[in-house]
């Protein structure tokens, strides 16, 4: 099983190495766990945009999101 950080996508076998490690893309400099499906294809939930991998997803541009990012469903 693999686990996936929220803002930048990165994939790490362990939660534990994820979370322990730096983000440039959370606002707390830390990895967060994503909560969402873990199986691919990824959605975005303001455009519907499906991407196999989630760091491709939410490093993304969203025109109908307020952050102009992709946001995993």
């Amino acid at each position: 099983m693999a686990f996936y950080c929220e803002y930048c996508g990165k994939e790490e076998k362990e939660l534990r190495v994820l979370l322990n490690g730096y983000c440039s893309k959370s606002p707390s400099k830390k990895h967060k766990a994503y909560d969402g499906n873990n199986t691919n294809p990824f959605l975005c939930k303001h455009c519907g945009k499906k991407e196999q991998e989630l760091r491709v997803l939410v490093n993304g541009y969203c025109s109908k999101s307020s952050s102009k990012k992709h946001e995993p469903l």
